[in-house]
């Protein structure tokens, strides 16, 4: 239930990002973060992913499941790797790099953490 929540918030975020990204970023920041408001609303999609992985870790702790610590950083890693090597020419790529990190992340996640139904 609390995944779903974020989920719908941040996909709220996102679509409002679209039209209103620029404007927000003049009000919040000024006019030297112009460029920025392209890729605001996926900078929302990240910060909604990385929470819904944080949701996921909290039900790895709580249910000992040790693989997703694993895997959480096996992604980090290789993300670092990627990065570094390769997606480095902007920001956009930085940005979708993560964004497919932890979305592959938050899925595997929800795939470990998953309890048994009775």
């Amino acid at each position: 239930a609390a995944g779903a929540i974020v989920a719908a918030v941040g996909g709220v975020a996102a679509l409002t990002a679209i039209p209103l990204g620029g404007p927000l970023l003049d009000l919040l920041v000024g006019t030297a973060y112009a460029e920025a408001a392209s890729v605001a609303p996926w900078f929302v999609v990240l910060g909604t992913l990385l929470a819904l992985v944080q949701l996921t870790t909290y039900a790895a702790v709580a249910t000992e499941n040790h693989r997703f610590s694993v895997l959480l950083w096996m992604t980090v890693v290789l993300q670092s790797v990627i990065i570094a090597l390769v997606a480095h020419r902007d920001v956009s790529d930085i940005v979708a790099v993560s964004i497919v990190g932890a979305g592959l992340l938050w899925l595997a996640g929800v795939l470990l953490t998953r309890r048994p139904r009775s």
